[in-house]
């Protein structure tokens, strides 16, 4: 039996069906190969001939790579659950907010999307520009918290987070080491010990409240600070989207380097694919998984 040229893993095309992508090869057992397409609805891999396959011009895919493991059943290889294609899932958001990434709109994910943009621009005004770094040289940890706090507010982040940062900062020590921790994350690359070092002093910012999680906590003000690099995980909202659109988000309840690195590739990869649409930072990346996770209405009384 002659080898495959396309070994599992090796990203290929079909040569008849561009609109569906590049897919990642699955499985191979000569003359067949089976390949799960990125544009390609359902959660199946498809069989061909290899000889219907060409090894794809670039080998690298965040989607593809960042796939939850296949099962075989009955022959078919299949992805745990149902996923979204991005076409599939730029429909259910523009469902929900029809202005798109537009400025604006009515619903409930939309308001949330401009409370951050405010939010945002109120870090940029009192604490970016080296204002922050200023206040913590000068020790005067009372104005910088007073300025996060106000950032917080017009976030109108939830109420238990909120809570959690807003009484970790009334604590002098744990705000200045909350901030000395903070603030250097926020200049330097992406890392496991500066993630690690950043997470260490949010976790003692929260000291023993225990209501709300300790992710919005840690990586609300991140997010609000640098939008183009920091995302926001909300269990509600990240750990679903993630799911319905096919991308493994290796969740654990307490802060990890390895769960906060695929969030931001997740982040990194939609901001890309979304682009065309208008999307402009993570902000709008975050807005567009939250439509992904909304029910449906309930049907009205008869």
């Amino acid at each position: 039996m002659a080898e495959s040229a396309l070994d599992v893993g090796i990203l290929a095309d079909h040569s008849r069906k561009a609109e569906w992508g590049p897919g990642k090869v699955v499985k191979v057992r000569p003359p067949y190969v089976w390949v799960f397409f990125r544009d390609a609805p359902g959660r199946a891999a498809r069989q061909f001939p290899e000889s219907l396959l060409v090894r794809s011009s670039s080998q690298t895919d965040t989607i593809l790579e960042n796939l939850p493991p296949f099962t075989e059943h009955d022959g078919v290889q299949l992805l745990p659950s149902e996923r979204y294609t991005l076409k599939e899932a730029l429909a259910i958001f523009h469902n929900h907010a029809p202005e798109g990434f537009a400025p604006g709109g009515s619903a409930k994910a939309q308001k949330d999307r401009e409370r951050r943009r405010a939010a945002q621009d109120e870090y940029a005004r009192t604490l970016g520009a080296g204002q922050a770094e200023a206040l913590l040289a000068a020790d005067n940890v009372a104005e910088l918290s007073t300025r996060m706090l106000q950032v917080l507010s017009l976030s109108r982040a939830p109420a238990a987070d909120a809570a959690a940062l807003r009484e970790g900062l009334k604590d002098e020590v744990r705000a200045r080491a909350f901030f000395t921790a903070l603030l250097p994350y926020l200049v330097a690359d992406l890392s496991e010990d500066g993630f690690g070092a950043y997470a260490a002093a949010a976790t003692a910012l929260r000291g023993d409240v225990t209501t709300g999680t300790a992710w919005p906590v840690l990586t609300l003000l991140p997010f609000l600070a640098q939008p183009d690099r920091h995302m926001l995980l909300q269990p509600t909202v990240s750990c679903p989207a993630a799911q319905r659109l096919g991308f493994q988000l290796p969740y654990q309840a307490t802060p990890s380097w390895t769960t906060y690195d695929a969030l931001c590739r997740l982040g990194r990869a939609y901001l890309a694919a979304l682009a065309p649409a208008g999307a402009r930072d993570l902000i709008d990346v975050h807005f567009f998984l939250s439509t992904l996770v909304i029910k449906p209405a309930r049907p009205a009384a008869s």
